[in-house]
């Protein structure tokens, strides 16, 4: 792979995490995390393009879940009880 190449997929993968993201520092470590995963598994990449784009899909989600994580109900009463 040339030079231009990854170049062009890292401004591909940047801006689809900055559409998805919609902040720059999200979307650089989304970015990163997504390249780190190709280094993981070299040899089993055939279509780089696709195969990061499916992986940055995979990365985003991820992201989410972890930054919103759903807040029980047992949890909202305990705190309310602590409060009152």
């Amino acid at each position: 792979m040339h030079i231009n190449d990854i170049e062009n997929i890292m401004n591909y993968l940047f801006s689809a995490a900055l559409k998805k993201c919609g902040n720059f520092e999200d979307a650089e470590d989304l970015t990163s995390e997504t390249l780190l995963a190709a280094l993981k598994y070299p040899n089993e990449i055939q279509d780089i393009k696709k195969w990061l784009s499916g992986v940055l899909n995979h990365k985003y989600y991820d992201m989410l879940r972890h930054k919103y994580k759903p807040v029980s109900y047992t949890h909202l009463r305990a705190h309310e009880t602590k409060a009152n």
